[in-house]
């Protein structure tokens, strides 16, 4: 074996870099370290921190033919418990979010339980993307929002954030109450007439708003992360 050749056994009190060897591997483009433990008599190689395009591939099949006990138990043996505690810690994250979703004071907030067309879903969906990302996932308290290439985005957010939040609801306010109220008995006839172009350039300007706040949260979707 190519270890046998270029390392000695190891003694219980010798150092790991008084053992140190670079081992020629004839698959690879670089040279193996290996160092001599107390506990393992053929060598133990160390893991390159990096290696070329296709280097990893090389280096798996050079330890498995020379290393094959060791890579067994380093390789082998710990990818298997580590796919064992993935598939363990996958179900846990399933059964908790069928439990408790994430999302379920967005879903909440979107999908009310009464019958509601989809176009005002779609809004609703686009300003609660806004909230939750502010609110819930606290994205300024983060250090995403405070480079140089982002303050734009940080400032654009801001402003989309306080129109979702708090100026839309009033705008929406200030159109119903525009309205007067019916008459007692009359579905059709009010008791008083309401400033029809106000009432009407209001409805504008809040479509308007919610088209250019939706086209932002498509055009930045990316950036809705923490």
């Amino acid at each position: 074996m190519v270890a046998l050749r270029y390392c000695k056994l190891a003694t219980p009190r010798m150092k790991e870099e008084d053992k140190a060897v670079n081992v020629p591997a004839e698959w690879l483009d670089s040279d193996i370290v290996v160092v001599s433990k107390w506990y393992w008599p053929t060598g133990w190689y160390k893991i390159p921190y990096a290696l070329e395009l296709g280097g990893w591939s090389k280096f798996d099949r050079f330890v498995k033919h020379n290393y094959p006990i060791q890579s067994f138990i380093r390789s082998d043996v710990v990818y298997w418990f580590f796919n064992q505690y993935e598939i363990f810690r996958s179900l846990k994250y399933k059964i908790k979010y069928r439990i408790c979703n994430p999302r379920r004071r967005m879903m909440k907030a979107v999908f009310q339980p009464a019958w509601r067309d989809l176009d005002n879903l779609v809004i609703d969906f686009h300003m609660q993307c806004l909230i939750e990302i502010v609110d819930e996932e606290k994205i300024f308290e983060s250090n995403y929002t405070h480079s140089d290439e982002n303050r734009t985005f940080a400032a654009e957010l801001k402003e989309c954030y306080a129109y979702a939040k708090t100026d839309r609801v009033k705008l929406l306010k200030a159109i119903d109450d525009a309205y007067p109220p019916l008459r007692s008995g009359s579905l059709f006839e009010s008791s008083q007439s309401y400033p029809v172009r106000a009432v009407e350039a209001a409805e504008k300007c809040l479509t308007e708003c919610d088209d250019k706040v939706m086209l932002w949260v498509i055009q930045n979707r990316a950036k809705l992360w923490t």
